[in-house]
């Protein structure tokens, strides 16, 4: 079940990047994510284990052309991103529990928080190229948090590659 819906979800991005000529729209980036977060079954244990040092990253798929990368990310209690933007476009989905996302503009003094809010199981945020909108996210509850990044850029080397890190 679990390699059969990620080769699904992978297809749909590859359709999608084909048609769109490498960026795919957001409406299909966010409609696939929806639809592979809400598979209650899709992560084996091994792919929800955290680090007590920061969130972990797990490697879900890695499209054979290098155009994306689908990953969880487990998060404990506490654990949080810095500010940051994507050297790519990225879909974001919330597999288990509830992150808090901050999202901030770059102005010239700094980044200023223009929202946040609370996540839950099968919310779903898209991400652009830069640090004009940036984010955090934030494990701001008691219970660990999974949530399912796919990003346009090839990450099997570099899993960190993706952020452009603005402020801690």
């Amino acid at each position: 079940m679990r390699t059969e819906s990620v080769v699904r979800f992978a297809g749909k991005i590859d359709r999608a990047l084909r048609d769109e000529a490498g960026v795919p729209a957001a409406p299909v980036l966010v409609e696939a994510m929806r639809e592979l977060a809400a598979i209650g079954s899709l992560l084996d244990d091994e792919e929800m284990i955290p680090a007590e040092d920061g969130y972990a990253r797990h490697i879900l798929y890695a499209d054979p052309e290098r155009r994306f990368t689908l990953l969880s990310l487990v998060w404990l209690p506490g654990q949080f991103t810095p500010v940051h933007g994507h050297t790519a476009w990225g879909v974001v989905g919330v597999y288990a529990g509830t992150p808090t996302e901050a999202r901030f503009s770059k102005k010239d003094d700094g980044a200023v928080q223009k929202t946040a809010y609370l996540c839950r199981p099968g919310d779903v945020t898209t991400t652009s190229v830069g640090t004009t909108e940036m984010h955090r996210i934030i494990n701001a509850s008691a219970d660990k948090v999974v949530t399912l990044h796919c990003y346009g850029l090839d990450l099997l080397d570099n899993p960190c590659a993706i952020n452009i890190v603005y402020a801690q």
